[in-house]
C-alpha cells in the first residue's frame, strides 16, 4: 500500500491538491509508525485507512477529468469537434476484363 501512494504520489503530481498530497503523507506516516508497534490490528486498520484516502483521492481526480473532458465536448473545443464529416454519394464500378 505504500508503493500505491508513493507511485500515485508520482504519477498524478500535476493533478492533486496541496491538502490532497498532504493527507497521503499523513496517512503513510501513521501507517509506517505502527510497524514498530508490532501490533496486527493497527497496521491492518492503518493500512485500510491509507487505502480509503488514496480511493477517495483517485475518485476526486477522475471526476474532476471526466468534468473538464465534458466541458470540453460541450464548448466544442474537443478534438473530435474539429473533424468534418462529409455525406457523399458514390458509384461502383466495376472493371472489365
Amino acid at each position: 500500500m505504500l508503493y500505491t501512494a508513493e507511485k500515485t504520489k508520482k504519477d498524478l503530481a500535476d493533478k492533486l491538491s496541496t491538502e490532497q498530497l498532504e493527507k497521503i503523507d499523513t496517512a503513510e506516516t501513521e501507517l509506517r509508525k505502527t510497524f514498530d508497534e508490532e501490533d496486527s490490528q493497527k497496521v491492518k486498520a492503518k493500512t485500510e485507512e491509507l487505502a480509503r484516502v488514496l480511493q477517495e483521492i483517485g475518485t476526486a481526480v477522475y471526476q474532476k477529468a471526466a468534468a473538464e473532458q465534458a466541458a470540453q465536448n460541450i464548448s466544442g473545443e474537443g478534438a473530435d469537434s474539429k473533424e468534418k464529416v462529409v455525406d457523399a454519394d458514390y458509384e461502383e464500378v466495376k472493371e472489365e476484363k
